[in-house]
């Protein structure tokens, strides 16, 4: 399907009979063969279609994506919301709390993971000229308004899959809204903790507009279509994490610190564009193909996604370490 992000309304569901499969597993594993288009801010791809390419490029970049979500984004989730018709507080309570990353968790959302996959290959298969069934079923080639059914069933899917996401979270939020008063949350003690919420969003199209020029100004075509397929996804998708470390940052008392390592993360990002891993293992004598160039590029992004998400963990940590001394200095005063 052309619109990538419509595929966990295809995969999600499978929870009901399943229901040990991890949501956030099934839900990237579904998106898994088309990630390296947004690391790669293009939609073109290697293996990623491929089972080789699911276990050495698609499993790798969901468990950074799952990991740096929980570390770094799923606490700051409310913060991107307005404080209207009581969006802010519904992706606070029902958003925010994440489950704790164990290793039997980290087992369940592989295996949930690779069940996405295969769900993305299924609907592949209807939907691609190079698909099993268009292939094998001549139907799906006949032309109808114009372009061959299994290219309408690209978009007809697609468009399905995004109505019926929207409409499952516009359920939640109503279902969550008609119980939202029996809460008893004092509201004013509510509304002074969201006015204390950091700006994310100036950061967050700071940083994506950055992104997103950096990728045109080194690309050979601006133009490309390919680009503008998946650069704003990815160019958006970096500007949200990044306005995450420096929000997370700031609510801790470590607002410099974030800065820092946001700097760090631009600067390991740029490197991993322009190679500098390759060039390295180039001069110690290690000659690899392209596709192993590749490889080892989306490793790099993976180890860059998990490094950073720690080192944000770790401000976090600094700064309740620093608030409990002063309490027990002043318990013991």
């Amino acid at each position: 399907m052309p619109f990538t992000l419509s595929h966990p309304a295809f995969a999600v569901p499978l929870r009901r009979y399943f229901p040990n499969l991890s949501i956030a597993g099934l839900v990237l594993g579904s998106m898994s063969p088309d990630l390296e288009y947004f690391a790669n801010m293009e939609a073109r791809g290697t293996i990623g279609h491929q089972f080789i390419g699911f276990m050495l490029i698609g499993l790798p970049l969901c468990f950074a994506i799952y990991f740096s979500y929980e570390r770094v984004i799923r606490p700051m989730l409310s913060a991107f919301m307005p404080n209207l018709f009581g969006l802010k507080r519904f992706v606070r309570e029902c958003y925010e709390r994440g489950e704790p990353l164990s290793l039997a968790g980290w087992f369940h959302f592989a295996a949930a993971a690779f069940v996405g996959y295969l769900t993305h290959m299924f609907m592949d298969a209807w939907t691609h000229g190079s698909g099993i069934f268009v292939q094998h079923l001549p139907g799906l080639t006949v032309h109808t308004l114009g372009m061959p059914l299994f290219q309408l069933l690209q978009f007809a899917f697609s468009a399905l899959g995004a109505a019926v996401i929207a409409i499952w979270g516009f359920i939640q939020w109503l279902r969550w809204l008609k119980d939202a008063p029996r809460s008893g949350t004092n509201h004013s003690a509510k509304l002074l903790e969201y006015a204390r919420d950091p700006w994310v969003w100036p950061w967050a199209l700071l940083i994506g507009m950055f992104t997103m020029l950096i990728k045109l100004l080194f690309s050979v075509d601006p133009g490309d279509l390919s680009i503008w397929f998946a650069a704003p996804f990815s160019a958006a998708a970096l500007g949200i994490f990044g306005a995450c470390l420096l929000g997370r940052s700031q609510k801790h008392g470590q607002l410099g610190a974030g800065f820092r390592l946001v700097a760090l993360w631009l600067a390991l990002l740029g490197a991993l564009k322009f190679e500098a891993h390759i060039y390295l293992l180039h001069q110690i004598g290690i000659s690899t193909s392209r596709l192993m160039d590749w490889i080892v590029t989306m490793w790099g992004l993976v180890a860059v996604m998990a490094v950073i998400s720690l080192q944000m963990n770790r401000i976090v940590n600094k700064f309740v370490r620093n608030g409990l001394k002063t309490v027990n200095k002043r318990t013991l005063s």
